[in-house]
């Protein structure tokens, strides 16, 4: 099963709002993106801490992300890492 299957599975289970979906979605799709080396994608598995670390200091000091926008970025992150295992 597909990480973003996976992902819908959860958050159905979790009878999150649709549109809550989407956009934690977005901020799953923008972590891997961020860690993706050229044509090879990094599974969540792979990505710890530090990496979780390093894009939100990116969101933080080049994309001037607000504080609630990082800690939502580092939730969603985190529980996808979580249930990707």
């Amino acid at each position: 099963m597909k990480l973003h299957q996976q992902f819908v599975r959860v958050a159905a289970r979790e009878r999150l709002a649709g549109n809550t979906v989407d956009v934690y979605w977005m901020w799953v799709d923008r972590f891997l993106r961020f860690h993706k080396r050229g044509d090879d994608w990094r599974h969540p598995r792979e990505l710890r801490g530090g990496e979780i670390g390093v894009f939100l200091t990116h969101l933080a000091a080049e994309q001037k992300l607000s504080a609630s926008s990082q800690n939502q970025a580092m939730g969603k992150t985190k529980v996808t890492h979580v249930e990707s295992e």
